[in-house]
């Protein structure tokens, strides 16, 4: 997937993200506990099988709902599609939505 491979790197990075993300989905605990909850109906152990299967059925409704990978990509990213956002977050961590999207469009298209 598009997502995971620009949020770990290709794969290689699915530790923990510099601003307490987790996992090959670069979750952080309150979206993982609120998608988890949405496609599971409890809040479940962030395993990388759980982590896997709860990203593809977001995803999947999302592409369900006629969202396109742009606007997947920022609503992965920042929460909301609309005009993207560049700054530094509360961990001193530069985020730029615009290049996660193009690199997420990128990935999408190999």
């Amino acid at each position: 997937m598009a997502i995971k491979q620009r949020e770990s790197h290709g794969g290689i990075n699915c530790g923990r993200g510099l601003s307490g993300e987790n996992g090959c989905f670069q979750f952080l605990g309150d979206t993982w506990n609120a998608f988890s909850k949405e496609v599971l109906g409890y809040v479940a152990p962030h395993t990388g099988i759980n982590e896997e299967y709860v990203a593809t059925v977001k995803i999947q409704k999302w592409l369900e709902a006629g969202k396109s990978v742009e606007q997947i990509a920022l609503l992965w990213n920042q929460g909301h599609v609309g005009k993207c956002s560049r700054g530094t977050n509360q961990h001193g961590v530069d985020y730029d939505s615009c290049e996660y999207a193009v690199a997420v469009l990128a990935y999408y298209q190999q």
